[in-house]
């Protein structure tokens, strides 16, 4: 009875330990349109995803609560916001716009035929 007892609480513990949760929300700026394309993330780890057209977004976290999402994307200041409950109401994030874009890279490749007319063309 006490392995029995005992196996079940490990067990009881592990699934506890590795139990998927779902955050969801709306990643909007500061006037209050949705930002489609930003990266929510869970802090220190490599779970993240991108908000749909409507800047909406769903992500699965396997952290102990309460854990931090980062939130990204360019012209707006980075964000981050302790997630204390899961399930629960959608997490509304409103990032500030960035006034100061830091690094920024453009590259261009083409390639472009340059012809000369003398007289008649």
């Amino acid at each position: 009875m006490k392995q029995y007892l005992l196996t079940l609480i490990l067990f009881t513990a592990a699934v506890t330990a590795f139990a998927q949760q779902s955050v969801n929300g709306v990643i909007r700026d500061d006037v209050g349109n949705p930002v489609p394309g930003a990266t929510v993330g869970v802090k220190g780890t490599n779970n993240f995803t991108i908000t749909d057209a409507n800047g909406a977004y769903t992500l699965s976290a396997s952290q102990k609560l309460p854990f931090t999402l980062t939130v990204s994307f360019l012209g707006f200041k980075s964000q981050e916001v302790q997630v204390f409950e899961v399930d629960a109401e959608p997490l509304e994030i409103s990032l500030q716009q960035d006034n100061v874009l830091k690094e920024v890279v453009v590259v261009g490749y083409g390639v472009q035929e340059k012809e000369r007319c003398w007289l008649d063309c």
